[in-house]
């Protein structure tokens, strides 16, 4: 009986362990996420950029066009 309850100890320390293991992976992935979420965010807002700059381009080859 006492060996039984060893080996079911021994059991659910090894779940919690697995579990605790799960739970920081799982965090990671988290701020992984959240990481790349960021830089996405920051690459869209480049793009803003660089459309508005073309936009302007545009604009200016149109008027520069316009005054020959």
């Amino acid at each position: 009986s006492e060996s039984v309850i060893r080996r079911t100890m021994d059991v659910e320390d090894e779940i919690l362990a697995e579990l605790e293991d799960m739970e920081r992976r799982i965090a990671g992935m988290g701020k992984t996420i959240e990481e790349k979420d960021k830089a996405l965010e920051e690459n869209a807002k480049v793009l803003e950029e660089k459309d508005r700059a073309l936009a302007e381009k545009d604009r200016l080859i149109a008027e520069l066009q316009g005054s020959r």
